[in-house]
């Protein structure tokens, strides 16, 4: 079972190089453009194993070693950016998130309105 699970995060390894965050160049009227993102990534694994104790030795014999284990992993690729290249020059193009924009905008407007219902009115 673990020789299993380390072979596949082997692969992941190999394969969480360059080319995860930069993509395949795209031609396009003379212009060459290169995807880039952002990768994250993260896993874990785990196991166990039950031994008998003294006082269940009237129990069944396959009690004697209960083992058991798990894994899980997880991958986000997110796009930043597009890197044009010309023959005169070479620039990054941003990609804007709009959920993140509009989430800030949100938290913002929230924080806002939560200072404002503080606010005491003025003393006569």
């Amino acid at each position: 079972m673990l020789d299993g699970l380390l072979d596949h995060l082997k692969q992941l390894a190999e394969r969480m190089g360059v080319r995860a965050v930069f993509g395949e160049p795209l031609e396009v009227h003379g212009r060459t453009f290169v995807p880039v993102a952002k990768v994250t990534y993260g896993f874990g694994f785990g196991g166990g194993r039950r031994q008998r104790h003294e006082h269940e030795a009237d129990q069944e014999e396959e009690r004697d070693h209960q083992e058991g284990g798990g894994g899980g992993a997880g991958l986000v690729a997110r796009p930043v950016a597009l890197v044009e290249i010309r023959d005169d020059r070479t620039r990054v193009l941003p990609v804007w998130d709009a959920n993140r924009l509009v989430l800030a905008g949100l938290l913002l407007l929230g924080w806002t309105v939560f200072w404002l219902s503080r606010r005491r009115p003025p003393r006569s």
